[in-house]
């Protein structure tokens, strides 16, 4: 409700979108952003964020256009590389082997600021980087996620 009142035009409940019934869950479009373990505070704090192209990471679940390894990868490798922009990361390829799936995202090179407060945005490479993760059982999602970035 705290959501609706201070973003009505951005706003729309619905009964159920999965996770634990105790706990709010938020989905951003059209990105398929998936929020967990919401109180009001931190709701209205994932809106603000995404206003500014931002994630925050202690909540996000993954992109629903994932599948779950590759979101736990994701989510992973924002953290490792101290990245929460929303389009920081683009996934370029997708592997399953068995119950192992690898993938491989691409984020963008920064150049350094050209003067107090000023940063260049535009990519001007791109660093692939590796990450693994393997189910404890079929089905599961995996139990961590082991990665290396180049």
């Amino acid at each position: 409700m705290a959501l609706d009142a201070a973003r009505p035009e951005e706003t729309w409940e619905v009964s159920h979108i999965g996770g634990d019934r105790f706990a709010g869950n938020l989905v951003v479009l059209p990105e398929g952003l998936y929020y967990g373990r919401l109180d009001v505070g931190a709701g209205l704090a994932v809106a603000d964020a995404h206003g500014r192209r931002r994630l925050l990471l202690d909540h996000l679940r993954g992109r629903s256009s994932y599948p779950m390894p590759v979101q736990a990868a994701e989510i992973h490798l924002l953290r490792h590389l101290g990245l929460d922009g929303v389009d920081d990361l683009t996934l370029v390829r997708r592997r399953v082997d068995g119950d192992v799936t690898t993938a491989t995202f691409a984020a963008p090179r920064r150049r350094p600021p050209r003067g107090a407060g000023a940063h260049d945005q535009r990519p001007v490479g791109r660093a692939p980087a590796h990450l693994q993760g393997a189910p404890a059982q079929p089905g599961a999602a995996p139990r961590c996620a082991r990665g290396r970035g180049r």
